[in-house]
Protein backbone atom coordinates (compact mmCIF):
# COMPACT_ATOMS: atom_id res chain seq x y z
CA UNK A 1 0.00 0.00 0.00
CA UNK A 2 1.13 3.52 -0.76
CA UNK A 3 0.10 6.55 1.22
CA UNK A 4 1.62 9.98 1.70
CA UNK A 5 0.39 13.56 1.96
CA UNK A 6 -0.24 15.31 -1.33
CA UNK A 7 2.10 18.09 -0.16
CA UNK A 8 5.01 15.64 -0.19
CA UNK A 9 3.95 14.28 -3.56
CA UNK A 10 3.89 17.81 -5.00
CA UNK A 11 7.31 18.55 -3.50
CA UNK A 12 8.77 15.42 -5.11
CA UNK A 13 7.35 16.41 -8.48
CA UNK A 14 8.75 19.93 -8.10
CA UNK A 15 12.25 18.59 -7.38
CA UNK A 16 12.11 16.25 -10.36
CA UNK A 17 10.97 19.12 -12.54
CA UNK A 18 13.91 21.28 -11.40
CA UNK A 19 16.42 18.54 -12.22
CA UNK A 20 14.99 18.13 -15.71
CA UNK A 21 14.67 21.83 -16.46
CA UNK A 22 18.02 22.09 -18.25
CA UNK A 23 16.88 19.82 -21.04
CA UNK A 24 13.29 20.97 -21.18
CA UNK A 25 13.68 24.23 -23.13
CA UNK A 26 11.75 23.00 -26.15
CA UNK A 27 8.95 21.55 -24.01
CA UNK A 28 8.67 24.79 -22.04
CA UNK A 29 8.06 26.65 -25.27
CA UNK A 30 5.08 24.45 -26.18
CA UNK A 31 1.76 26.32 -26.27
CA UNK A 32 -0.75 25.93 -23.48
CA UNK A 33 -3.83 23.78 -24.05
CA UNK A 34 -6.47 25.57 -26.07
CA UNK A 35 -9.78 25.87 -24.22
CA UNK A 36 -13.06 27.10 -25.53
CA UNK A 37 -14.67 29.86 -23.57
CA UNK A 38 -17.21 29.04 -20.90
CA UNK A 39 -20.35 27.54 -22.39
CA UNK A 40 -23.85 28.76 -21.89
CA UNK A 41 -25.60 27.14 -18.90
CA UNK A 42 -26.82 23.60 -19.47
CA UNK A 43 -30.53 24.31 -19.99
CA UNK A 44 -32.58 23.44 -16.92
CA UNK A 45 -29.65 22.14 -14.87
CA UNK A 46 -29.96 23.85 -11.48
CA UNK A 47 -28.25 22.45 -8.40
CA UNK A 48 -26.66 23.29 -5.04
CA UNK A 49 -23.96 20.61 -5.44
CA UNK A 50 -21.27 19.38 -7.81
CA UNK A 51 -22.47 17.75 -11.05
CA UNK A 52 -21.30 14.29 -12.10
CA UNK A 53 -20.13 13.45 -15.62
CA UNK A 54 -19.40 10.32 -17.63
CA UNK A 55 -18.85 9.32 -21.23
CA UNK A 56 -21.84 7.59 -22.75
CA UNK A 57 -22.20 5.39 -25.84
CA UNK A 58 -25.43 4.78 -27.72
CA UNK A 59 -25.90 2.15 -30.43
CA UNK A 60 -25.17 3.42 -33.93
CA UNK A 61 -25.83 5.80 -35.50
CA UNK A 62 -25.98 8.00 -32.36
CA UNK A 63 -22.61 6.92 -30.99
CA UNK A 64 -20.51 8.50 -28.24
CA UNK A 65 -21.19 11.53 -26.11
CA UNK A 66 -21.15 12.94 -22.60
CA UNK A 67 -23.74 12.66 -19.82
CA UNK A 68 -24.10 15.09 -16.92
CA UNK A 69 -26.13 14.32 -13.78
CA UNK A 70 -27.05 16.53 -10.83
CA UNK A 71 -29.35 16.73 -7.85
CA UNK A 72 -32.22 19.17 -7.75
CA UNK A 73 -32.06 22.12 -5.41
CA UNK A 74 -33.45 21.93 -1.91
CA UNK A 75 -32.84 19.77 1.12
CA UNK A 76 -33.88 16.67 -0.82
CA UNK A 77 -33.47 16.82 -4.58
CA UNK A 78 -34.36 14.42 -7.37
CA UNK A 79 -31.49 13.13 -9.52
CA UNK A 80 -31.67 14.59 -13.03
CA UNK A 81 -29.53 14.08 -16.14
CA UNK A 82 -28.94 15.30 -19.69
CA UNK A 83 -26.64 14.13 -22.48
CA UNK A 84 -25.38 15.16 -25.87
CA UNK A 85 -23.44 13.26 -28.56
CA UNK A 86 -21.26 13.97 -31.57
CA UNK A 87 -24.16 13.77 -34.00
CA UNK A 88 -26.64 15.30 -31.55
CA UNK A 89 -24.66 18.29 -30.21
CA UNK A 90 -27.63 19.88 -28.47
CA UNK A 91 -28.51 18.80 -24.94
CA UNK A 92 -31.26 16.21 -24.60
CA UNK A 93 -34.45 16.77 -22.69
CA UNK A 94 -34.08 16.50 -18.90
CA UNK A 95 -34.32 12.97 -17.59
CA UNK A 96 -35.04 12.01 -13.99
CA UNK A 97 -34.26 8.87 -12.01
CA UNK A 98 -37.63 7.84 -10.63
CA UNK A 99 -37.58 7.46 -6.85
CA UNK A 100 -34.09 8.92 -6.37
CA UNK A 101 -33.86 11.60 -3.67
CA UNK A 102 -30.55 12.82 -2.28
CA UNK A 103 -29.02 15.62 -0.26
CA UNK A 104 -25.60 15.36 -1.91
CA UNK A 105 -24.07 15.05 -5.36
CA UNK A 106 -24.58 11.84 -7.37
CA UNK A 107 -21.73 9.90 -9.01
CA UNK A 108 -21.77 8.17 -12.38
CA UNK A 109 -19.49 5.93 -14.47
CA UNK A 110 -19.77 4.13 -17.81
CA UNK A 111 -19.14 0.44 -18.57
CA UNK A 112 -20.26 -2.45 -20.80
CA UNK A 113 -22.71 -4.72 -18.99
CA UNK A 114 -22.62 -8.55 -19.16
CA UNK A 115 -25.28 -8.42 -21.87
CA UNK A 116 -22.76 -6.62 -24.08
CA UNK A 117 -24.62 -3.32 -24.00
CA UNK A 118 -23.24 0.12 -23.22
CA UNK A 119 -24.45 1.29 -19.83
CA UNK A 120 -23.84 3.68 -16.96
CA UNK A 121 -24.05 3.17 -13.22
CA UNK A 122 -25.48 6.07 -11.21
CA UNK A 123 -24.87 6.08 -7.44
CA UNK A 124 -26.19 8.41 -4.72
CA UNK A 125 -26.75 8.69 -0.97
CA UNK A 126 -30.38 8.41 0.04
CA UNK A 127 -31.81 11.56 1.57
CA UNK A 128 -33.78 9.94 4.39
CA UNK A 129 -31.95 6.68 5.10
CA UNK A 130 -28.39 7.68 4.05
CA UNK A 131 -28.04 4.29 2.35
CA UNK A 132 -25.99 4.06 -0.83
CA UNK A 133 -28.41 3.69 -3.73
CA UNK A 134 -27.78 2.92 -7.39
CA UNK A 135 -29.51 2.49 -10.73
CA UNK A 136 -28.17 1.05 -13.97
CA UNK A 137 -28.93 2.85 -17.22
CA UNK A 138 -28.76 1.03 -20.54
CA UNK A 139 -28.52 3.09 -23.73
CA UNK A 140 -30.98 2.47 -26.56
CA UNK A 141 -30.90 2.93 -30.31
CA UNK A 142 -33.63 5.58 -30.14
CA UNK A 143 -31.46 7.83 -27.94
CA UNK A 144 -33.16 7.06 -24.64
CA UNK A 145 -31.72 5.47 -21.50
CA UNK A 146 -33.57 2.63 -19.80
CA UNK A 147 -33.03 2.67 -16.04
CA UNK A 148 -33.40 -0.17 -13.59
CA UNK A 149 -35.44 0.35 -10.45
CA UNK A 150 -33.28 2.03 -7.76
CA UNK A 151 -31.70 -0.41 -5.32
CA UNK A 152 -29.39 0.02 -2.36
CA UNK A 153 -26.36 -1.93 -1.22
CA UNK A 154 -27.67 -5.05 0.57
CA UNK A 155 -28.31 -4.91 4.30
CA UNK A 156 -25.55 -7.51 4.68
CA UNK A 157 -22.99 -4.88 3.60
CA UNK A 158 -21.69 -3.37 6.84
CA UNK A 159 -21.55 0.38 7.40
CA UNK A 160 -23.02 1.15 3.96
CA UNK A 161 -24.46 4.54 4.84
CA UNK A 162 -22.96 7.98 4.39
CA UNK A 163 -23.65 11.67 4.92
CA UNK A 164 -21.61 12.60 1.84
CA UNK A 165 -21.66 11.81 -1.85
CA UNK A 166 -20.25 8.37 -2.81
CA UNK A 167 -17.67 7.78 -5.55
CA UNK A 168 -17.87 5.11 -8.28
CA UNK A 169 -15.16 3.66 -10.54
CA UNK A 170 -14.74 0.75 -12.99
CA UNK A 171 -11.13 -0.56 -13.01
CA UNK A 172 -9.35 -0.86 -16.35
CA UNK A 173 -8.37 -4.53 -16.11
CA UNK A 174 -11.19 -6.28 -14.26
CA UNK A 175 -14.91 -6.39 -14.86
CA UNK A 176 -15.91 -5.08 -11.43
CA UNK A 177 -16.98 -1.75 -9.96
CA UNK A 178 -15.71 0.02 -6.85
CA UNK A 179 -17.99 2.25 -4.80
CA UNK A 180 -16.28 4.27 -2.06
CA UNK A 181 -17.75 6.51 0.62
CA UNK A 182 -17.20 8.28 3.92
CA UNK A 183 -18.48 5.64 6.28
CA UNK A 184 -19.59 5.69 9.90
CA UNK A 185 -16.76 6.71 12.23
CA UNK A 186 -15.46 8.72 9.23
CA UNK A 187 -13.50 5.81 7.79
CA UNK A 188 -12.84 5.60 4.04
CA UNK A 189 -14.85 2.52 3.05
CA UNK A 190 -15.51 0.71 -0.20
CA UNK A 191 -17.37 -2.26 -1.67
CA UNK A 192 -16.64 -4.16 -4.88
CA UNK A 193 -19.52 -5.11 -7.16
CA UNK A 194 -19.51 -7.83 -9.84
CA UNK A 195 -21.86 -7.10 -12.78
CA UNK A 196 -24.65 -9.67 -13.09
CA UNK A 197 -27.03 -9.00 -15.95
CA UNK A 198 -28.11 -5.43 -15.35
CA UNK A 199 -27.46 -5.69 -11.61
CA UNK A 200 -24.51 -6.39 -9.33
CA UNK A 201 -23.38 -8.83 -6.68
CA UNK A 202 -21.70 -6.90 -3.87
CA UNK A 203 -18.79 -7.94 -1.65
CA UNK A 204 -18.61 -7.05 2.03
CA UNK A 205 -17.39 -3.49 2.61
CA UNK A 206 -13.87 -2.85 3.83
CA UNK A 207 -11.84 0.06 5.17
CA UNK A 208 -8.95 1.49 3.18
CA UNK A 209 -6.07 0.42 5.47
CA UNK A 210 -3.24 2.46 6.92
CA UNK A 211 -2.77 4.93 9.73
CA UNK A 212 -1.88 8.39 8.46
CA UNK A 213 -1.48 10.84 11.32
CA UNK A 214 -4.64 12.44 12.65
CA UNK A 215 -5.00 15.01 15.39
CA UNK A 216 -5.69 13.28 18.69
CA UNK A 217 -8.80 15.41 19.07
CA UNK A 218 -10.59 13.57 16.23
CA UNK A 219 -9.99 10.07 17.69
CA UNK A 220 -9.12 8.40 14.41
CA UNK A 221 -6.11 6.11 14.66
CA UNK A 222 -7.16 2.69 13.32
CA UNK A 223 -7.58 3.60 9.64
CA UNK A 224 -7.75 6.63 7.37
CA UNK A 225 -10.61 8.96 8.22
CA UNK A 226 -12.15 11.70 6.14
CA UNK A 227 -14.62 14.55 6.40
CA UNK A 228 -15.63 14.47 2.74
CA UNK A 229 -16.14 12.29 -0.34
CA UNK A 230 -13.14 10.15 -1.39
CA UNK A 231 -12.03 9.96 -5.04
CA UNK A 232 -10.91 6.95 -7.12
CA UNK A 233 -8.82 6.67 -10.29
CA UNK A 234 -6.35 4.30 -11.94
CA UNK A 235 -2.85 4.66 -13.30
CA UNK A 236 -2.43 2.10 -16.07
CA UNK A 237 1.09 0.63 -16.11
CA UNK A 238 0.74 -1.84 -19.02
CA UNK A 239 -1.89 -3.43 -21.21
CA UNK A 240 -2.88 -5.74 -18.36
CA UNK A 241 -1.80 -4.01 -15.14
CA UNK A 242 -2.48 -0.83 -13.23
CA UNK A 243 -2.53 0.85 -9.85
CA UNK A 244 -5.84 1.95 -8.36
CA UNK A 245 -5.62 5.07 -6.19
CA UNK A 246 -8.05 6.29 -3.56
CA UNK A 247 -7.56 9.91 -2.45
CA UNK A 248 -9.18 11.53 0.57
CA UNK A 249 -9.00 14.67 2.70
CA UNK A 250 -7.75 13.58 6.10
CA UNK A 251 -10.15 14.25 8.97
CA UNK A 252 -9.07 17.09 11.23
CA UNK A 253 -6.36 18.32 8.84
CA UNK A 254 -6.01 20.04 5.48
CA UNK A 255 -3.84 17.23 4.07
CA UNK A 256 -4.80 15.07 1.10
CA UNK A 257 -3.59 11.45 1.35
CA UNK A 258 -3.82 8.50 -0.99
CA UNK A 259 -3.52 4.72 -0.90
CA UNK A 260 -2.96 2.37 -3.84
CA UNK A 261 -3.58 -1.25 -4.72
CA UNK A 262 -2.74 -3.39 -7.77
CA UNK A 263 -5.15 -4.04 -10.62
CA UNK A 264 -3.75 -7.18 -12.27
CA UNK A 265 -4.21 -10.96 -12.40
CA UNK A 266 -3.04 -11.34 -8.78
CA UNK A 267 -5.66 -9.00 -7.32
CA UNK A 268 -8.22 -10.71 -5.10
CA UNK A 269 -11.42 -8.77 -5.86
CA UNK A 270 -13.52 -10.89 -3.52
CA UNK A 271 -12.73 -8.50 -0.62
Amino acid sequence: MLRRPLTRLVSAVAVAGTLCAAGAGAAAAAPAASWSGSSKPVPGALTNDSPAIATITFPNPIGRGVLVAWRGRGVAGHVFYKYRTNIRPHWSHIGVISGALTSSAPAIAAYTDPLGRSAVLLVWAGHADKHIWYAQGETRRDGTIGWTKPAFLPASIAFSSTFNAPAVFFPDHKNVVMVAWRGPYNHVRYSVGVPRGRGFGWAQSAVVPGTPPSPTSVHCTIAPCTSATPAITEQTTSTSTGQIFVFWKQLGTRDVFHAATADDHTTNWSH
